[in-house]
């Protein structure tokens, strides 16, 4: 059986309860229905709530206040005036209806208004000009603000004024400078600055904002920002634009020192050499203004190949335990990207008797880096005292004369000699040895008598004929019944010498 629908028109002679009345509306439930009142409130401007002729009531009857709108309210109204409003919602309760089971409406509290309007319970509800008077500055000053932020939405400010922002730390907008005259301006505005941070922003909006031809030919003529720019690309290690900038200011050295940077960054020593030989190769070579720092290079990358096969051969003995001389002494560190002084002085110590033919040699070391004799004999006294290799030291101060003769020789002076061994524990013997081959009795004096030397100070108090110095110095430093002691006291008795007091 089919459902007929009943249709109503306004020509129809129906009365109004039987049109509400076939209403298809739903009946209004305030539980579910009272927040999406509240949410058609919020985004319907002008709504029929909103209407100040509309008259508000409360559930107990009483008239609500037009200051209390945020109170829940009902429409004063029957039926009919419900149909002559196309507009007024659905959900709305009579005088007569009561409120839903269990459903209180909350108390206003409107204590926290009223102190803020009032100034609290007691106290003058009006305001002092003065307060008027702050108020009104302010007014003014956030006016004025807002009114500027809406025009910089659109317009840049000009460059004293961005530049001056950036001084000071304020936020800033450069991307309004889009002529090409105004963001040189800027530029320009920000050298007369003469601070670093504005000339980099504005060179960085530059850069990013022209084409690279542009870019170098306004910073070319531009030398303070220029060397501002180069700066920070170092600080920043972009080698690729840093590069091509030096290349194009014709920086010869500085474009090869950067290439140099590059190559020893890396931290394997295998790709450090070879990346060495290319920056000597197509840098350094190809610049004759750089012939000291090319030649400077030429012996890092020699002084890598002789430490790599010394570093691979002495760390497979070392673990092998072949060398008894690494049980005995432990290396602390990798030979590799020492210093050439720290590798004379590694060779002396392990591999000091080893030929000239080998890269562990120390004369090899010695003759290849151009070391003088200073060096070399300052290196290897360190070392051989160091091992207490007495024979060696003595070996090295040993030098042949003209018909074979033999003598001792030093060419850092014995003093230094007698510092070095002091400084590595020789023994009093031989400091006493190489102190009495100092040529100047003070000097001479002095270090016996910091190392302790009791013969050599006697000694010199003898050939300086001061028997009192002697008498005073076996007093004060010997002890008694001492070999030192009696050493003394046969020189006072010595009547052969003439003393002077």
């Amino acid at each position: 059986m089919m459902n007929t629908k009943k249709t109503f028109s306004w020509s129809d002679d129906i009365s109004d309860e039987e049109y509400w009345g076939s209403s298809k509306s739903r009946g209004f439930n305030f539980d579910e229905d009272v927040a999406d009142l509240r949410t058609a409130k919020s985004l319907t401007a002008g709504s029929v709530f909103d209407n100040d002729d509309t008259e508000l009531i409360n559930w107990d009857d009483s008239k609500v206040e037009t200051s209390a709108r945020s109170v829940r309210f009902v429409q004063r109204g029957s039926a009919s005036s419900a149909r002559t409003s196309t507009s007024a919602p659905q959900n709305v309760h009579n005088r007569d209806s009561a409120p839903p089971a269990g459903f209180s409406f909350p108390k206003r509290d409107t204590t926290g208004i009223e102190s803020f309007i009032d100034g609290g319970p007691g106290q003058n509800k009006t305001p002092s000009l003065t307060e008027l008077a702050k108020l009104e500055s302010q007014n003014r000053i956030l006016q004025s603000n807002a009114q500027a932020a809406k025009l910089e939405r659109w317009s840049a400010v000009p460059p004293d004024e961005t530049v001056r922002r950036i001084l000071r730390g304020q936020p800033y907008n450069l991307e309004l400078y889009r002529a090409l005259q105004e963001k040189l301006a800027l530029l320009d505005e920000a050298i007369k600055c003469h601070d670093g941070n504005a000339i980099t922003a504005a060179v960085l909006f530059l850069k990013s904002t022209v084409k690279k031809s542009i870019f170098n030919r306004e910073m070319m003529l531009r030398p303070q920002a220029l060397n501002q720019y180069i700066n920070f690309l170092t600080q920043t290690n972009s080698f690729n634009d840093l590069e091509d900038i030096l290349g194009m200011m014709g920086r010869i050295e500085e474009s090869a020192m950067l290439k140099y940077k590059q190559a020893i960054s890396s931290t394997n020593a295998e790709t450090k050499k070879r990346n060495l030989e290319t920056c000597l190769r197509t840098h350094f070579q190809s610049s004759p203004g750089i012939s000291l720092e090319t030649r400077l290079l030429q012996e890092h990358v020699s002084l890598l190949e002789r430490q790599l096969p010394v570093e691979d051969a002495d760390s497979k003995d070392e673990r092998e335990g072949k060398n008894q001389m690494f049980k005995e002494y432990p290396r602390a560190a990798s030979l590799i990207n020492m210093p050439v002084i720290t590798t004379l002085y590694y060779c002396c110590f392990y591999h000091y008797d080893l030929s000239e033919n080998s890269f562990a040699s120390p004369l090899s070391i010695k003759n290849h880096h151009q070391l003088t004799d200073k060096q070399f004999l300052w290196i290897a006294l360190s070392a051989r005292s160091k091992l207490r290799r007495w024979k060696d030291v003595e070996k090295l101060l040993t030098t042949k004369g003209m018909f074979g003769t033999t003598k001792m020789k030093a060419v850092i002076g014995f003093d230094r000699v007698v510092d070095v061994l002091q400084k590595t524990g020789a023994p009093t013997d031989a400091l006493s040895k190489y102190t009495r081959l100092i040529d100047d009795p003070d000097l001479r004096l002095e270090i016996a008598i910091k190392c302790r030397c009791h013969h050599v100070v006697i000694d010199t108090f003898v050939a300086m004929k001061d028997r009192a110095q002697i008498e005073s110095y076996k007093a004060k430093v010997l002890e008694p019944h001492t070999e030192e002691f009696y050493y003394a006291q046969n020189a006072l008795s010595n009547s052969s010498i003439k003393w002077k007091n």
